[in-house]
């Protein structure tokens, strides 16, 4: 009888635990339910926030490994830099064509395989009709959601709270709720440096396109909302030619740092091309690579866009009926007649964007951007006599409408 009652005993207990272990994993099976439904909810919501895709890292633009090593070691120990009073902004500008892009790409991979890379934003001026200067903190807010679970949850929670933040193209608004805000929740696993890369803010658009950012960059809102604010740890890497609106923005603002492309010495820009060309034409027959490597670097005006453009017309993957070397020799030559003019295109683009179609006055600032870059080329090119004389003649005829309006020499 006793060993019955045992019995009986140990499978009351077993079935109650086993009745505690069914009732324990129901209760865990609605907890993921929840969290599953939950992570759904959330996902709903910050899926139906602006992103614009193909604006982010393109490996396709990183430098060549060994190359600009000196700028990007530079630009990683600023990002690395945990002092109180290290710039929160550092702002890469040059003219086009001296490699900003490269290196911005370069960076925003090196510290993306290094799970530190916030977010990758790149302007292009053949995409401005997705009108990308009104989603950037969209685009932003999640590349840096999809980084902290915390910050993940803040932002879908702004989102289910205000719908209107969804499809807001005030961009003021967008920094505040999307970014700052969630900001300050980020979590440990965010406590090491973050850099958010900003690229070609030059190619937003136009001056007005880009008036709200600026302003928000130098630090010109309300308290609550300057970058300053941000995590100490995040560090944005901007690049953009030196416009004038992004000039006087950024110029003398002490969380800016400015970098300009021609502060790196010469010699490091020709090494760096001089290398980039050799690996790019090593392997073509008819050329003596060295020599052909040397012209070339030296042509290039420390420009590794025309380098670049300058390999792949000698390369001629698409021109049949030419040799290497006679490829090679138009693109060295000064003779206009035979010259391949590779940089037109950007410097079309370039002077689009100084003297935009509708400009106030537009006529009058190109005559006298004619008349400087006349004298400019006279000056590096002196005419002849008979030329000088011939040219008084044809600006005695033409007037003030004409090209050749210039003050002629006597």
């Amino acid at each position: 009888m006793t060993r019955l009652r045992a019995t009986r005993w140990w499978l009351c207990i077993a079935f109650g635990r086993a009745l505690g272990l069914k009732v324990l994993l129901s209760r865990i099976g609605v907890v993921r339910a929840f969290s599953d439904t939950h992570d759904a909810a959330e996902d709903l919501d910050l899926n139906s926030i602006p992103y614009v895709g193909g604006a982010g890292l393109d490996t396709l633009k990183i430098c060549l490994e060994g190359t600009r090593h000196e700028i990007l070691d530079e630009i990683t120990t600023w990002i690395n830099n945990t002092e109180d009073n290290t710039t929160r902004i550092l702002w890469l500008h040059g003219e086009a064509g001296t490699g900003k892009s490269s290196i911005a790409h370069t960076i925003a991979n090196r510290f993306k395989k290094l799970g530190r890379l916030g977010s990758c934003f790149c302007f292009d001026r053949n995409q401005t009709a997705e009108q990308r200067d009104k989603k950037i903190f969209t685009t932003i807010a999640r590349d840096l959601a999809d980084r902290d679970k915390q910050m993940r949850r803040e932002l879908a929670a702004a989102i289910h709270q205000d719908t209107s933040l969804k499809h807001t193209t005030d961009i003021l608004q967008q920094w505040k709720e999307m970014i700052m805000k969630p900001a300050k929740t980020f979590s440990e696993t965010m406590a090491g440096p973050i850099v958010i890369v900003i690229d070609a803010l030059d190619e937003s658009g136009m001056a007005a396109s880009r008036q709200h950012f600026l302003r928000l960059l130098a630090g010109k809102l309300d308290d609550e909302s300057l970058i300053i604010k941000l995590p100490p740890h995040i560090r944005i890497l901007l690049t953009s030619r030196p416009l004038p609106d992004i000039t006087n923005a950024l110029n003398g603002v002490k969380h800016v740092q400015s970098k300009s492309m021609f502060s790196i010495p010469p010699a490091l820009t020709r090494r760096d091309i001089f290398c980039y060309v050799s690996h790019e034409l090593s392997g073509l027959e008819g050329i003596e690579i060295e020599d052909v490597s040397a012209s070339l670097t030296s042509t290039s005006d420390r420009l590794i866009e025309w380098a670049r453009l300058a390999c792949a017309y000698v390369k001629g993957d698409d021109a049949a009926g030419s040799s290497v070397q006679e490829r090679f020799e138009a693109v060295i030559t000064h003779d206009r007649e035979h010259h391949v003019p590779l940089l037109d295109n950007m410097y079309k683009l370039t002077l689009q964007t100084v003297f935009p179609l509708g400009q106030d006055k537009r006529s009058t600032s190109l005559d006298r951007f004619r008349s400087v870059m006349k004298q400019i080329l006279g000056t590096a090119e002196p005419l002849s006599l008979y030329s000088t004389n011939l040219e008084k003649d044809i600006c005695h005829i033409q007037g003030k409408s004409g090209y050749l309006y210039l003050p002629c020499c006597s």
